[in-house]
């Protein structure tokens, strides 16, 4: 899967990432996953969750800045490793 596609993630990258997601704190896993693989507007997750949507917003960004960080070090430790 994905070896002649550079656009289609391969298995390795669901797994990493899915992987960062479950090393998140819940508060910052549940607006994650209600606003980006749900799909909901960010209003309705914070009705949803019973918090302001300005803490939403805060949560789903430094959730995103966390699992960047995150898959960017296991990159570089895969290419130092030759993988």
């Amino acid at each position: 899967m994905g070896a002649g596609n550079d656009h289609e993630p391969d298995c390795h990258e669901g797994i990493a990432q899915e992987s960062a997601i479950d090393k998140l704190p819940n508060r910052l896993k549940q607006s994650l996953i209600l606003v980006m693989y749900r799909g909901m507007k960010y209003q309705d997750a914070a009705e949803s969750l019973g918090i302001p949507v300005g803490t939403v917003k805060s949560r789903v960004h430094t959730a995103v800045a966390r699992l960047q960080a995150a898959l960017r070090g296991r990159l570089r430790n895969a290419v130092a490793l030759g993988t």
